[in-house]
């Protein structure tokens, strides 16, 4: 049960990190953006 629970906080973690991208994305001005690279964001898949 522990380890679902620690998945369930991983998933729903990952869940918050793209809506939050997502809208940031929504936000801002079409010539201005950036990758999250770029923007300094952490990659959830690769870790880095």
């Amino acid at each position: 049960m522990k380890e679902l629970e620690k998945e369930n906080a991983r998933l729903r973690r990952a869940v918050s990190d793209l809506t939050l991208d997502k809208l940031i994305r929504e936000d801002a001005p079409a010539g201005k953006r950036l990758s999250p690279r770029a923007a300094g964001a952490v990659s959830i898949i690769s870790g880095a």
